[in-house]
């Protein structure tokens, strides 16, 4: 798990889904105070730490396996940062392809996450996402991941309120 997450954070770290793209593309700041953000799938959180340092105003819950949350507590224990970021980070393990237990977010985010998965299990974990939105009208599902036929040449970033149909 721990090789899985360095390669991650490699993969991530490519410019073409570079984290400067998500806090960038769109309007976190239309969020409000304490506004809830789930980063479904978000591994050791690097994403969590960067909206944080761009949008002080949030809160992130980063979901992953328990292996890869526990890792990225640790990662955020050992951070100078540690102050800061630990008020407005929280780990949760879940299995996105279960229920999505966050019911109240603002966002929930997929951050190179679907292109992973075949189209069935992809429209899984969306319909989990967007049952978890119902509760609130104005929530809003974001998804940013490379698109086919290029993989990795290009960006989508992809914002589906809780009234869209999947």
């Amino acid at each position: 798990m721990a090789e899985f997450s360095a390669y991650m954070r490699n993969v991530r770290s490519s410019d073409t889904v570079a984290l400067r793209h998500l806090t960038a593309g769109f309007g976190w700041e239309g969020i409000r105070e304490d506004g809830a953000v789930v980063d479904v799938g978000g591994s050791t959180g690097d994403a969590a730490i960067a909206l944080v340092e761009a949008f002080p105003h949030l809160k992130l819950v980063v979901q992953d396996l328990p292996a890869n949350v526990d890792n990225g507590r640790k990662m955020l224990d050992s951070s100078p940062k540690k102050a800061s970021l630990a008020a407005r980070i929280t780990f949760q393990g879940h299995d996105f392809m279960e229920k999505q237990p966050v019911q109240d977010a603002d966002v929930h985010l997929l951050r190179t996450v679907l292109h992973d998965w075949t189209d069935a299990q992809a429209a899984k974990i969306v319909r989990n996402l967007v049952d978890a939105m119902k509760n609130r009208p104005s929530s809003k599902l974001l998804i940013m991941d490379t698109c086919f036929p290029s993989p990795g040449r290009y960006l989508c970033l992809l914002s589906v309120s809780s009234g869209s149909e999947i």
